[in-house]
């Protein structure tokens, strides 16, 4: 089963009549199949869900100063660990995406 079809099955691919998606829900997080490069173009923190991948640019970029990488197996636990970063966190990886949205215009 791919990353898709698995938050899918975790979170359900439309909301409920509630506005909620599938077994759990959290405010302002949106599931969508964007690769990371597009998601640090729009200025946000790219969360990487896919095990024994190589990043663009991982030799020379710090991911873990900007981006959040999640194990496969994490999926079910996806919003209390996002839920778990601080203010102060959440602007520094923000403030670091402004520092190296550039190098992602190869694209």
């Amino acid at each position: 089963m791919g990353i898709r079809q698995k938050l899918a099955e975790e979170f359900g691919s439309s909301p409920n009549k509630d506005g909620k998606l599938g077994k759990q829900h959290a405010k302002d997080v949106t599931m969508v199949g964007v690769d990371a490069w597009k998601t640090v173009l729009q200025g946000c923190i790219p969360v990487v869900i896919q095990d024994g991948i190589f990043l663009p640019y991982e030799n020379v970029l710090n991911y873990d100063s900007f981006a959040v990488r999640i194990p496969e197996d994490e999926i079910p636990n996806l919003i209390k660990i996002l839920q778990g970063f601080n203010d102060t966190e959440i602007k520094l990886k923000l403030a670091n995406v402004q520092k190296i949205w550039q190098r992602f215009l190869y694209q």
